[in-house]
């Protein structure tokens, strides 16, 4: 299928049609939202402090620098009680930065479409918890990028 597993050492920001791990994907996508020249939108259903900490902290730069960013995630009232007050936090810290968070009461597909053209996709929620056996792909596909925001758009219609 023309896909690699990178599963020792640094990968390349040139490497396309790669799966990546838990354990090895932050270093390359985090390499790509640094990188980032006009938007970045990244799909996660679920968040946690330390990686939504991580992303504020490495989009910052580019955010200055006029790239918008959009984080698509689950609603506060949808995951459950005892989250919400968390997300809630979660969410206003990122909108603080001037992330535009938009919340889906249905469960959204975790990938990330960075400039149109990279796509990071699977199973594994990108700002969330990940867990042994999740993975993604990473591609440059502007049409799978363009069907990826399209679908997103429908649900959050």
């Amino acid at each position: 299928m023309g896909y690699q597993i990178i599963a020792e050492g640094i990968a390349n920001k040139q490497v396309t049609n790669a799966i990546f791990d838990k354990r090895d994907y932050e270093e390359t996508f985090f390499r790509d939202l640094v990188e980032a020249n006009k938007e970045v939108v990244i799909s996660s259903p679920r968040l946690n402090r330390y990686k939504v900490g991580k992303v504020i902290s490495f989009l910052k730069s580019r955010q200055e620098s006029g790239v918008c960013v959009t984080l698509i995630t689950m609603s506060p009232e949808t995951v459950g009680y005892e989250d919400t007050i968390e997300l809630r936090l979660l969410i206003d810290s990122l909108q603080k930065e001037g992330i535009v968070v938009r919340t889906t009461c249905e469960y959204s597909e975790c990938f990330a479409v960075i400039d149109k053209i990279i796509v990071w996709h699977g199973g594994m929620n990108l700002l969330g918890n990940a867990y042994e056996g999740d993975n993604l792909i990473r591609i440059e596909n502007t049409q799978a990028a363009e069907e990826l925001l399209e679908i997103t758009d429908q649900l959050l219609k």
